[in-house]
């Protein structure tokens, strides 16, 4: 019991999310009948969590941003999981590991401490679960993403950067335990982002780890993702040195990286590798219910019309994926949310604490051209976007107590050891 208490239910929520990614790639649930395993592992794991839950003392004040994220999230969450159990007449019990991670941390908000624990642990754990992949795939216990699909192996090689496909053996991008290189991107951009803002060890675990991961998904929206990231932990971890420099300028920085980052990496293809040839399509199936979208149901329709290929089985943006699946009402809730988010982070990151808005940001720029941010399934971006919003609390102590307002350091003045490394 005692060593329980040294875990937050913060990272007991995080171990579900693991946990049922690690069991989608195993397709354990395929042999579970109509229960499948990720519908067992949420619900004991919100289970578990909620007896930790009660007996946490409320450690943190949000402020109101936090308190709109949280709150606009939660809606956006109970909007997504209505329409889609409504339109495609099914519903799982995994999705209730996402509502509860939005309602017991609006409810009884961890402190500091604890969330950094959890991001420690979920990014630590998609990292470790990335090599165990990477190892049994290299031994043929497992299949790998590509299976017997010789002409996207070929059209990968030409239209993506990948140089260790060869050298590892690699038929092409790599997806890891994920179902898809450009998710594996998106978490290996998280990780490189968390060790930037993060020291010793743990920021050269993070940072190794992470940029493996990224060559080895080969994701050109992993790659945006992360050097955006980082330049905006790099820009307000100098700025606190540095104070007469405008606040602007690292918003200035990132636009001009992005724009020239998307022209070495996208070159000749003006289509962004076939997005660009979708999202009309999905602006029309959008306009035919606008307000509660079409659901999973009308794109699998569309596909069979031939109106969508097979490989657009969403909208490769986050925000016209929800919009055209879930409606307008979704999307102003998923709206309001990440504004509430970025507010929030901007406010820490002016304390001297930029790894909240360093990884927003990472995934407000992924989210521009893959579905970074599923307002209903308990995905790693989702969990890491929450964990974000949370680690901008006022209470968070200052890493450079000196040089940041009395605001950001602890009653005694003296950084917490739990912020150290």
């Amino acid at each position: 019991m005692r060593s329980l208490n040294r875990v937050g239910y913060i990272s007991i929520l995080c171990a579900g999310v693991l946990l049922v990614l690690t069991s989608q790639w195993l397709y354990v649930g395929a042999f579970l009948g109509p229960v499948t395993a990720p519908d067992v592992i949420a619900v004991a794991t919100i289970a578990l969590a909620a007896f930790q839950w009660i007996r946490s003392p409320k450690a943190q004040r949000l402020n109101k941003w936090q308190r709109i994220f949280l709150a606009a999230a939660l809606l956006t969450w109970i909007c997504v999981g209505m329409t889609t159990a409504i339109r495609f007449s099914y519903a799982e019990a995994a999705w209730l590991l996402l509502g509860a991670l939005l309602v017991f941390s609006l409810l009884k908000p961890p402190d500091f401490h604890h969330t950094r624990q959890a991001t420690n642990f979920l990014l630590g754990g998609v990292a470790a679960l990335c090599l165990i992949t990477l190892v049994s795939e290299a031994a043929g216990l497992t299949n790998s993403w590509y299976g017997d699909l010789p002409g996207l192996m070929q059209w990968e090689k030409e239209n993506y950067w990948i140089p260790v496909a060869e050298l590892l053996d690699l038929d092409g991008r790599w997806a890891g335990p994920f179902d898809h290189p450009g998710r594996a991107g998106i978490a290996g951009a998280l990780i490189v982002v968390w060790g930037f803002v993060n020291r010793g060890f743990s920021a050269a675990f993070f940072i190794a780890a992470g940029l493996f991961i990224l060559v080895l998904a080969g994701s050109n929206t992993g790659y945006l993702a992360a050097a955006s990231g980082v330049v905006i932990a790099a820009w307000f971890q100098f700025q606190v040195r540095v104070t007469w420099l405008p606040r602007w300028l690292p918003f200035l920085l990132v636009l001009l990286g992005f724009v020239g980052l998307i022209a070495i990496l996208v070159g000749p293809n003006l289509t962004l590798t076939g997005r660009t040839t979708v999202w009309p399509t999905y602006l029309e199936l959008w306009r035919s219910s606008p307000w509660l979208g079409i659901g999973d149901a009308g794109i699998i329709i569309a596909q069979r019309a031939d109106l969508l290929p097979a490989w657009a089985y969403h909208a490769h943006n986050s925000w016209l994926d929800v919009m055209a699946r879930n409606g307008l009402i979704a999307l102003m809730g998923a709206l309001v949310a990440a504004s509430g988010a970025v507010l929030a982070s901007v406010k820490a990151a002016s304390r001297g604490r930029p790894e909240a808005f360093a990884l927003v940001t990472t995934l407000l720029v992924a989210s521009i051209t893959q579905p970074a941010l599923v307002w209903l399934f308990p995905a790693v971006p989702m969990a890491v976007f929450v964990l974000a919003v949370l680690l901008s609390t006022p209470q968070a102590p200052s890493p450079q107590s000196s040089s940041i307002t009395q605001t950001a350091v602890e009653p005694s003045g003296r950084m917490s050891t739990s912020d150290q490394g």
